[in-house]
């Protein structure tokens, strides 16, 4: 994948070694950037934050259900996939996690790296479909748009079943009816099948060249200039793209013209052609008077003299050329007919449309050729003035930017006239100035003395007068300056951009080269496309003052501390502040002009709720107010205090504002003392039932022993002796429960004094106590050979490594016990990573959940206070631990220096 695309992944991983694992394979096999997350709130802090292109999501979190997680991601708008990474995989999880909508599902085992690949290489297909499929859609917007801007017909067929794909509103008003979805030769040509003369076999064999073609449309009876060409619709397909120029009226105009050309010929004899008379070998024998008027010569300096060497041929050795050989073929009896070029008597190159028509005897000899010569300069002009026009009008359907509008309109211009340089202007609201919004073929002394005019400017005076001006750049009415003059113009041109009748701006263009009398379809190009011009300039102000309105509409939300939204008395969404948008994670323009209760941010469970609220607001109450969850962007849930207040406008409710305050952490915080109640609760547990056993018996012992003592004799010492034994089995057991109750009040407690503490000494030390019950039980130890040192309570480090030691002694009843402590390097953060791993049965699953809580035990008698002194002492060293089954029980942890 390219670097620039490479993909941005969530990893959700409690595990740092699984986590950086799957980082790695991430960079290395997609050029992937990957964040990763420890825990569920992590997770919810990134996802607010942050956007991924793929989540990986472990199935079981220290502090929550990874399951749950992925059902809230789902919930997001535009959800990326999310891959599921478990160690605790079967086949209902799989189920279950696509029921919640995973895109993959990858156990944590020996096929981990093949299978994970795969799994983010089809999630990264997703991601690149959806993406591709979004930019489709909104290309194809921006396409339609711009063809629904442009006056001529423009309408998109599918090449297959004939539908109607697109018609912009031009054709669809010819029409007087709705086009689209139905069948082009139906709806416009009023025909049963396709028609004869379709074009689709002919762009489709030259796909990519535009083919142009005249037609008669006999249902509007209308004549068109249509160009056809293949474009790639937004879904894919290859599509038949028309746009039609109507030219009946010039249609007509050309009609007359030949009608009155075929007259004129008739009775004139060809009075305006170029026509003559030519020997079989080329002299010219006469010449209308036409064709000498046309060159400015007399017929007695023409005449007699071979043609090629006449003025009309003189100007080009090509032509000249061209001449002979269709002379040569012409006299062989063949009718020839070529474009040429002739020199006029102004020394303006004309195109000619030229023949030579053989005249042959009674025998069937040639005896005179007859050259004809038709000037179809203005024709060549204008076809090359409605191509300029097709392809601008193409070309402004693929660009939307106005700057972008600007140069193709005025290298249109260029093209078409015998400009090569200009500007274009804009005339400022407030000040009345001229301003120069762009600028081509220029010298930037020139640009930077014209850039500004003010509003009292003889320039700005002249533009205001909304007359279009041609003259020569050194006789306009404006006081010019030796960097004007320098600039060296001739042809020059003002023409005024007008909206609604008022001047906006200006469109200037001038030549370095020509100059003299101006053209008339030079004028015509510019007047006509400065209305294109003035349209863009229209659109950018109209987009202008819209984002002024919305600026002044933001900044009276701004000072608003608390979320405000209001809706009107149909639930749509009319306004909501950016405490708002910053309270449920989304924008204003995600929201406004969208259903209040189907939004998705309302939490399902409490829509009736706010259906009802509503319900009595619409019933006559004027403020109401309840709490509600609230469903964030990124899927968390907050809990809100809303204030629903009517607004009335002639006598009913017009609008409905809501106030919101988020509570959800004072909510949090009245869980907290819940739980803590509940920890309390088993503290008391502990005393009334641990304690009180213990104690109970201490003091039967007591009074049997009294009891035995009176009239002891020597036959009663065993079982006094026995008595003693129960009372300081008790006594011992309520003093180890008393320790622990002491040991884990104080775990939650900062060292006073630390201290750089060697880990493996702390180990070694513990071990050495125990080391009677390893030999006793055959366990074998294996220890890393450096376990580090931490800046830290000697005591809580022992405390730490003693609890999970015991655990592993305690609980490990294999028949080869092995127990492991291993030192696992530092993570990124400086933490040192440890773990302690036996090879017993492991954690039962019905505790594993909540197994560092407070008094949770297993099938042993000890109080199940000794994990939850590990955990407190681990958060207090910045840590984070977690317990796991892998061939036995396995807790890993880490620890920070304390300072």
């Amino acid at each position: 994948m390219e670097q620039d695309n490479a993909p941005h992944v969530l990893i959700v991983e409690d595990d740092p070694d699984m986590a950086k694992m799957l980082k790695m394979l991430l960079e290395r096999e997609f050029s992937a950037t990957a964040e990763i997350a420890e825990d569920y709130a992590s997770a919810r802090e990134r996802l607010e934050s942050g956007t991924f292109d793929i989540i990986t999501l472990d199935y079981q979190l220290p502090d929550g259900d990874g399951l749950e997680l992925l059902g809230e991601i789902n919930e997001m708008d535009s959800p990326p996939p999310v891959i599921m990474v478990t160690g605790h995989g079967d086949e209902q999880t799989a189920v279950e996690s696509f029921k919640q909508g995973a895109n993959g599902y990858v156990v944590k085992d020996k096929r981990l790296s093949t299978l994970f690949v795969d799994a983010v290489e089809h999630a990264l297909s997703d991601v690149r479909l959806r993406r591709a499929e979004e930019a489709l859609d909104l290309e194809r917007k921006q396409l339609l748009a711009l063809f629904e801007s442009i006056d001529e017909v423009i309408y998109v067929v599918d090449p297959e079943s004939h539908e109607i794909l697109f018609a912009n509103k031009h054709l669809k008003d010819a029409f007087g009816k709705e086009l689209v979805g139905g069948i082009c030769y139906r709806e416009l040509q009023e025909l049963d099948e396709p028609c004869e003369f379709c074009t689709n076999e002919k762009i489709f064999k030259n796909k990519g060249k535009p083919y142009s073609w005249e037609y008669h449309n006999p249902v509007l009876d209308r004549d068109y200039l249509i160009t056809d060409r293949v474009i790639k619709w937004p879904d894919g397909r290859d599509v038949r793209f028309e746009l039609a120029i109507d030219i009946t009226e010039r249609k007509e105009a050309e009609l007359a013209l030949r009608e009155s050309e075929r007259i004129s010929r008739a009775i004139l004899s060809h009075h305006h052609q170029l026509t003559g008379l030519l020997s079989p070998d080329g002299n010219l024998l006469a010449a209308n008077a036409a064709s000498i008027l046309f060159v400015g010569v007399s017929e007695e300096d023409v005449l007699g003299k071979p043609f090629w060497e006449t003025p009309w041929w003189r100007h080009s050795r090509e032509a000249q050329a061209d001449l002979k050989v269709a002379i040569k073929r012409a006299r062989e009896g063949e009718y020839v007919q070529f474009l040429t070029t002739h020199e006029n008597v102004d020394g303006e190159i004309r195109e000619i449309e030229f023949s030579l028509n053989p005249v042959m005897d009674d025998k069937g000899e040639v005896v005179y050729l007859v050259p004809e010569g038709n000037d179809i300069t203005e024709r060549k002009r204008a076809e090359r003035l409605v191509t300029i026009q097709r392809d601008m009008a193409v070309k402004l359907s693929g660009i939307s930017g106005f700057h972008e509008t600007l140069e193709v309109a005025i290298d249109a211009i260029l093209e078409a006239t015998v400009f090569d340089c200009g500007g274009v202007y804009t005339l400022d609201k407030e000040s009345g100035a001229l301003e120069l919004l762009y600028d081509i073929g220029l010298s930037r002394d020139f640009v930077e003395a014209t850039s500004h005019y003010d509003a009292d400017s003889p320039s700005s005076q002249l533009v205001l007068e909304g007359e279009a001006l041609f003259i020569n750049y050194e006789d306009i009415p404006i006081p010019l300056d030796d960097v004007r003059r320098n600039e060296g113009l001739g042809a020059f041109g003002i023409v005024p951009v007008t909206d609604e009748g008022a001047v906006i701006g200006c469109v200037n263009v001038a030549s370095h080269i020509s100059t003299g009398e101006i053209p008339d379809e030079s004028r015509a190009m510019v007047e006509t496309l400065a209305g294109q011009i003035g349209q863009a300039i229209r659109r950018a102000r109209l987009a202008s003052a819209l984002a002024e309105s919305e600026e002044r509409y933001r900044l009276l939300y701004e000072s608003a501390g608390e979320a405000i939204y209001t809706h009107n008395r149909d639930l749509i969404l009319t306004s909501i502040n950016p405490a708002a948008c910053e309270m449920i994670g989304y924008t204003k323009e995600e929201l406004l002009g969208k259903n209040v209760l189907e939004v998705g941010i309302l939490h399902p469970e409490d829509v009736e709720k706010a259906t009802r609220l509503l319900g009595q607001l619409l019933s006559g109450e004027k403020v109401i107010s309840d709490t509600v969850r609230v469903i964030r962007k990124d899927g968390s849930v907050a809990l809100a205090k809303v204030t629903l207040t009517a607004l009335y406008k002639d006598g009913e409710i017009n609008e409905v504002v809501n106030i919101a305050h988020d509570i959800t952490e004072r909510k949090r915080a009245e869980e907290e003392v819940e739980r803590i109640n509940a920890e309390l609760e088993g503290y008391a547990h502990t005393v009334s039932h641990d304690l009180k056993g213990p104690l109970s018996a201490i003091m039967l012992g007591v009074d049997t022993l009294a009891d035995s003592l009176e009239g002891i004799d020597t036959g009663d010492i065993e079982e006094t002796s026995e008595i003693v034994a129960i009372i300081g089995r008790n006594a011992r057991s309520a003093q180890r429960r008393t320790d622990d109750l002491l040991s884990l009040a104080k775990s939650g407690q900062e060292p006073g004094e630390t201290s750089p503490v060697d880990v493996g000494e702390v180990v070694e030390g513990i071990l050495a106590e125990s080391s009677r019950e390893i030999k006793e039980k055959g366990i074998e130890v294996d220890v890393s050979p450096d376990l580090g040192r931490i800046i830290a309570s000697p005591t809580q480090i022992q405390q730490v490594f003693s609890n999970l030691i015991g655990n592993a002694f305690r609980y490990n009843d294999s028949e080869n016990p092995v127990i492991q402590v291993s030192y696992l390097g530092d993570d990124e953060g400086g933490a040192h990573r440890y773990m302690v791993r036996d090879n017993g049965p492991g954690i039962p699953d019905d505790i594993i959940d909540n197994v560092f809580f407070p008094f949770t035990r297993g099938e042993s008698s000890d109080t199940g206070i000794g994990l939850s002194i590990v955990e407190k002492l681990v958060k207090i060293y910045g840590g984070q631990i977690r317990a796991y089954n892998n061939s036995g029980a396995c807790f890993e942890f880490t620890l920070k220096d304390f300072y």
